[in-house]
């Protein structure tokens, strides 16, 4: 579920938007391999050992998952934080890249 709640030239990101769809995505992949995890540390420990240590996916997408990470966290717990849309929408362009890059390897895994 995306939304975005709009405030002047700020957009509010909450843990429902676009910096938690990096770890969606991770999580999906590590499911493909029966991992599951409760933290979301090991899952981008987990993704980094099993799919970027590996060679299957650059490394430019951990790197997404701590920073999108990172960035919900502020967006949850302080109450100040706000992201230029420019920062929302760099990881969100980011995020769909992600996506398609995951689509394409799992569909070559069939």
């Amino acid at each position: 579920m995306l939304r975005r709640c709009y405030s002047g030239k700020s957009i509010y990101a909450t843990r429902s938007t676009v910096p938690i769809m990096p770890s969606f995505i991770a999580e999906a992949l590590l499911n493909e391999k029966d991992l599951h995890f409760k933290k979301h540390g090991s899952v981008h420990g987990s993704f980094s050992q099993h799919y970027v240590k590996t060679g299957i996916f650059d490394a430019k997408f951990h790197k997404l998952l701590t920073k999108s990470f990172g960035q919900r966290i502020l967006g949850d717990y302080d109450e100040v934080t706000r992201f230029s849309s420019d920062e929302v929408s760099a990881i969100l362009e980011q995020a769909w890249e992600f996506l398609e890059v995951a689509k394409k390897y799992l569909a070559s895994q069939i």
